[in-house]
């Protein structure tokens, strides 16, 4: 839950680039795969910000401080997922993406990918 704090943190900053795709499972693996490339990535990130909302609002009380205008915001700009490379002491590198899927509906490999959750990391072994 810190990292996705972190993701939260760094948008309410203005730290972020976006993009408006297709999102495919393939669109999602080679991003995963040039994120890791970066100098001192140990682990990629994604978050599917709908899941993610639907989970706060369902447990509220689970103790976690979210910035609620910057989910608003990420929700009412209709942003659909965030990316973020990690380094081996869980520090943000770069900037945070934020990912406009233009498709009607999210790719049925990429929903499983992500999990009920909606949140992956994918480390490099």
């Amino acid at each position: 839950m810190s990292l996705i704090l972190a993701i939260i943190g760094m948008i309410a900053a203005g730290v972020f680039v976006a993009n408006v795709v297709m999102m495919t499972f393939v669109w999602l693996k080679n991003k995963i795969n040039k994120m890791l490339e970066k100098p001192n990535a140990k682990r990629v990130a994604v978050v599917d910000w709908q899941k993610f909302f639907e989970d706060e609002l369902k447990n509220p009380d689970k103790g976690t401080r979210i910035d609620t205008d910057t989910l608003n915001k990420i929700n009412n700009q209709g942003y659909s997922h965030g990316m973020v490379a990690v380094d081996s002491e869980d520090k943000i590198i770069g900037e945070v993406e934020l990912i406009k899927n233009q498709n009607d509906t999210l790719d049925a490999e990429v929903e499983k990918l992500l999990g009920k959750d909606g949140f992956l990391v994918v480390e490099v072994s």
